[in-house]
């Protein structure tokens, strides 16, 4: 069956150790009218359908997932760490699994807030007797140098893997993308850059550059673009 035209959400239908010899098999069977001859001579009987019973199908549905870690990011008792973001410290919810396990250098940013806090814990022990909470402690870590909604979306893109680019976050999230060394959303924002240039919105970007004057990407589109 043509997978162009199925209306089924099936991203790979890989069938494996068919009985068949070993070809692939879509899983589906179809008649055709226009296939059957118009002579006079009776019909061949149909051959039995070959066993199905080592057949795998292998199906995928990536929006909805995506659409649903991007959902957990607006309830907050479903997070577990708290970025304080920018001069006003806004707070950007997240998942520490979910953090850790897409990039290397979050894992080590929350790993190392996650031992101070368990450090101030311990200490205050000592001076003082706490009762033990049922709920877990959230993390909260600052970044006072993003915007806020630059920073936002970009943690929706961590969780999610999906984010909208556009002129004026373009740059904060190239930024973050080499920071938590994110190669994927690293060339999206590149080859949005250099169409950017195309449609005269340098200046644009330079605004939005010198919003992040000690970052290295930003410090490297003003000198390109002086």
């Amino acid at each position: 069956m043509d997978r162009t035209g199925s209306r089924l959400l099936l991203v790979d239908n890989d069938f494996l150790d068919s009985e068949s010899g070993g070809e692939s098999s879509s899983g589906y069977e179809s008649s055709d009218s226009s296939n059957i001859s118009r002579d006079s001579s009776p019909a061949p009987s149909r051959l039995p359908r070959p066993s199905t019973q080592n057949e795998v199908m292998i199906f995928k549905s990536s929006a909805g997932l995506q659409d649903s870690l991007a959902f957990i990011l607006s309830m907050p008792e479903l997070c577990d760490v708290t970025f304080l973001v920018g001069k006003d410290q806004v707070p950007v919810h997240g998942v520490k699994a979910i953090l850790a396990t897409r990039s290397r250098s979050l894992y080590q940013l929350v790993l190392h807030h996650q031992r101070q806090l368990e450090l101030t814990k311990t200490a205050k022990k000592r001076f003082k007797k706490q009762k033990h909470s049922p709920y877990p402690i959230t993390l909260v870590i600052h970044v006072p140098d993003y915007q806020v909604e630059t920073f936002r979306r970009f943690i929706t893109f961590v969780h999610s893997g999906k984010v909208k680019v556009d002129v004026n976050h373009v740059v904060g999230l190239l930024c973050a993308s080499e920071e938590f060394r994110l190669p994927d959303l690293r060339t999206a924002c590149t080859d949005f850059i250099d169409r950017c240039q195309g449609h005269r919105q340098i200046e644009n970007l330079r605004a939005t550059a010198r919003q992040y004057p000690q970052k290295i990407p930003a410090q490297r589109l003003l000198a390109e673009f002086p």
